[in-house]
């Protein structure tokens, strides 16, 4: 990123009810080395049903930590002037099956 080229791989496919086109970037350049991981992102593309002005909502703070074999996620959120806020920090494992 920045000067750097990124490299991803894109999807999409519809999901809630066909109301937003979500939209899953993932980093496939193998050169590219982030501190926490491959960069990954998804984007959720979607239309106001009341004013008809298009919403994006990006969710990009994933990242795979290989040593631990978990995602790592920050959730956070804008107020109303505009800052942010990091509310939690979340570490999703697989769960293997019993």
């Amino acid at each position: 990123m920045g000067d750097t080229p990124l490299e991803q791989e894109v999807t999409g496919r519809w999901v809630v009810h066909n109301n937003y086109l979500e939209l899953h970037f993932m980093q496939t350049q193998a050169s590219v080395k982030a501190p926490a991981g491959r960069y990954e992102a998804i984007y959720l593309l979607g239309v106001d049903r009341e004013s008809g002005q298009y919403q994006l909502h990006l969710f990009d703070a994933l990242a795979w930590l290989p040593d631990s074999g978990a995602w790592k996620m920050l959730l956070g959120e804008t107020d109303a002037p505009g800052h942010w806020h990091e509310f939690a920090v979340k570490f999703m494992r697989r769960r293997l099956a019993a």
